[in-house]
């Protein structure tokens, strides 16, 4: 009896929870996500928070490839301004 009334209980608490909860995320919410951590957190491997970045085509090969990697995973554009480079 006592068995009973726990697994109707039970079910009536995991019914009661939204959809929501069951929801599967969507591409949208992993984009909102990697957007709010980024946001929040200092910046790491990039050392850039303000855009655009402005780098001298004559830079040294770690600093214009990291925005290059950006470039390359389509997350950011690469303009040239003379011998600047805008991304």
């Amino acid at each position: 009896m006592h068995l009973r009334f726990a697994l109707s209980l039970l079910l009536a608490w995991v019914a009661s929870f939204s959809t929501a909860v069951w929801a599967q995320p969507t591409s949208r919410d992993y984009q909102r996500a990697l957007h709010d951590y980024f946001a929040a957190e200092p910046p790491r491997c990039l050392g850039v928070r303000q855009w655009p970045v402005y780098s001298h085509a004559q830079d040294a090969p770690w600093i214009s490839g990291r925005m290059r990697a950006l470039v390359d995973a389509g997350l950011a554009l690469e303009t040239r301004q003379g011998d600047n480079i805008v991304y």
